[in-house]
């Protein structure tokens, strides 16, 4: 149930969401040109993931107050 996750967890599933997006691109690329553009989109997406879980593990490892927001990752 979305309503009780964490930011942090919602972040997490948007990056997975994005490299599972990347991945049927790079499927159903045929060109040269279409698949170096799926591929570098799956890159980039791989490294969302990577930002959101090192945000994630940042953020968990320190104390922080509840006025205290949690970082956007893009």
């Amino acid at each position: 149930m979305a309503l009780f996750r964490s930011k942090a967890d919602r972040t997490i599933d948007r990056a997975h969401n994005a490299i599972c997006c990347a991945e049927m691109t790079v499927m159903h690329s045929f060109t040269d040109e279409s698949k170096a553009a799926a591929l570098a989109e799956l890159s980039a997406a791989q490294s969302f993931l990577s930002r959101a879980i090192a945000a994630r593990d940042e953020w968990n490892s320190r104390t922080h107050d509840d006025y205290e927001e949690y970082p956007d990752i893009t």
